[in-house]
């Protein structure tokens, strides 16, 4: 069988990510080239590193760029988790107890080993409160705040400017809400960081204070995150966290809790969405009777635009074909996106998208213009 055709049988990303929620070995030679170099590239060499199957003779570069990045992310991971003890070292001089968010809790939490979730800056949230008294003991300490955008950019944002160290290059994110103020849940009160407190836990880290999610809320909260916009690069990332999480915990979910925190709201169509095509392909068993429940309380999906969704996951997150020059710019896929997980009808959704792709087209060729192009070649 041909390359070409071997890969489009076992899809792009698929079989590594299959194998890692299935708790299954495989032969890495079974893997196309084409397939292990898009795995090193989205950030899962560690992931090939843990689902390669012992005993099996590998081609001795692959072997060496997979247990390179392997090593890689571990010395990046513990770099990480250093600044990290930093910080809630911060947080207890300072008196409070900062929520960990995102790839750290995932990492910590859901993975056989903290190296195998990828992630960038770390991320956390304080209360509103809290955050000066906190923020102030991170200047005494060894971190200062830099962005490329100015001070006012941050002004009622979800998070502060970020912190840096200033020994290593980790970056630190101090959020005082769940969600950017753009997005949908940014005013849900379900959301704010009183109304979360019972569904929080505390965790230790090395002797250090934290918090974390109970598993029903980072379900929730990942995944509406997750689907505000179409992550190319990224996305697998949080589809992971929820695999894993699904996976090792599913049988002790309580998916009336799920249920509570997401009624009447468009997290309802994040969630349809993530679950709907986990389920879809099997990569995590999704209990029937949850996702009926979020087929026939999502206002804002019918089968066609959920179709369309799961094909831009498939094409783009899973297999991660380019975007081709034209119509299917990343710029349109991404729009198309929004558009058809915006809180209105399914029909109005639709019908809405060939006008939104023409007001993308003509800010891109207006942003080209600015840039120094004067033409519509090349794209």
């Amino acid at each position: 069988m041909g390359e070409g055709k071997r890969e489009a049988r076992d899809g792009g990303l698929f079989p590594v990510i299959r194998s890692l929620l299935g708790h299954t070995k495989v032969d890495i030679n079974n893997l196309c080239p084409s397939q292990i170099d898009l795995a090193l590239q989205s950030g899962l060499g560690p992931v090939l590193a843990h689902i390669a199957a012992p005993g099996h003779v590998i081609d001795s570069r692959v072997q060496a760029a997979i247990r390179a990045a392997d090593l890689t992310a571990r010395l990046l991971t513990a770099e990480k988790l250093d600044v990290l003890l930093e910080v809630l070292d911060a947080a207890q001089a300072a008196g409070c107890r900062p929520l960990l968010l995102k790839g750290i809790s995932a990492a910590l939490r859901y993975y056989p080993e903290p190296h195998m979730r990828t992630m960038g800056d770390i991320d956390l949230l304080v209360a509103f409160d809290q955050q000066r008294k906190f923020e102030d003991e991170l200047r005494r300490r060894k971190f200062y705040q830099a962005s490329h955008e100015p001070p006012a950019a941050f002004v009622d944002r979800h998070h502060s400017m970020p912190f840096w160290h200033r020994e290593r290059p980790v970056c630190v994110e101090v959020h005082v809400k769940l969600h950017p103020r753009q997005y949908i849940l940014a005013s849900d009160p379900r959301f704010t960081f009183d109304a979360m407190e019972s569904h929080l836990s505390p965790m230790l880290i090395q002797g250090r204070s934290a918090t974390t999610m109970n598993h029903e809320l980072h379900l929730v909260y990942t995944i509406t995150r997750w689907a505000e916009r179409l992550e190319y690069q990224r996305g697998v990332f949080p589809m992971l966290d929820v695999g894993q999480l699904l996976r090792d915990y599913g049988n002790i979910i309580d998916w009336s809790c799920v249920r509570r925190l997401v009624e009447r709201s468009w997290a309802i169509t994040a969630l349809n969405l993530m679950l709907s095509f986990l389920s879809k392909y099997e990569l995590v068993p999704v209990p029937s009777d949850v996702l009926q429940w979020l087929v026939r309380n999502d206002r804002y999906t019918n089968a066609l635009s959920m179709g369309a969704l799961h094909q831009l996951l498939w094409r783009y997150v899973i297999l991660r074909k380019p975007f081709s020059d034209v119509l299917g710019t990343q710029n349109n896929m991404e729009t198309i996106w929004s558009v058809l997980v915006r809180p209105s009808t399914p029909t109005r959704n639709l019908l809405r998208i060939p006008y939104s792709l023409a007001g993308s087209a003509y800010r891109t060729y207006v942003q080209r213009v600015r840039e120094g192009g004067r033409s519509w070649r090349g794209w």
